[in-house]
């Protein structure tokens, strides 16, 4: 498998963006044990940013999509599972995309490492899980603002 990466700057920053590298699950034919795992793909990112003292609007770090494959219908989550212990990270959520954001101004040196799950669901009333798709995202933050 090859990785997938690419760089982007942010346009509210100038924020080198180092996008991510993702690995796709691919299970033998009879290899229960792969196949009964809802986890599809993890993925690593890491990101840069500058020291930021002071955030008028939540700023948008780093997307993760569903996508549906046929017509069915499907319910997502989005969710950070850790990292998020001082609370300067949250998820916007619509209904096929979650958004990971930078709620609170932001200080370096320092570096973040946050651990996402985003849930495909079944759209009926028992929601039961189709696929998982886990985010490592390592975010470094400057000791500068630029």
């Amino acid at each position: 498998m090859r990785p997938n990466t690419k760089t982007k700057t942010h346009p509210q920053t100038n924020q080198r963006n180092q996008e991510s590298i993702l690995c796709k699950k691919q299970c033998q034919l009879r290899d229960t044990r792969c196949l009964s795992n809802t986890t599809q793909t993890i993925t690593y990112q890491h990101i840069a940013v500058p020291t930021i003292k002071r955030l008028e609007k939540p700023m948008v770090l780093s997307r993760m999509q569903a996508v549906a494959v046929g017509s069915w219908s499907y319910h997502t989550s989005f969710e950070i599972l850790e990292g998020n212990e001082a609370g300067l990270f949250g998820i916007a959520q619509n209904q096929n995309t979650g958004a990971l954001q930078l709620v609170r101004p932001i200080r370096g040196p320092s570096r973040y490492t946050l651990y996402m799950e985003m849930s495909v669901l079944t759209q009926y009333s028992n929601r039961r899980q189709i696929t998982r798709h886990l985010a490592l995202v390592v975010i470094s933050v400057s000791a500068y603002e630029f």
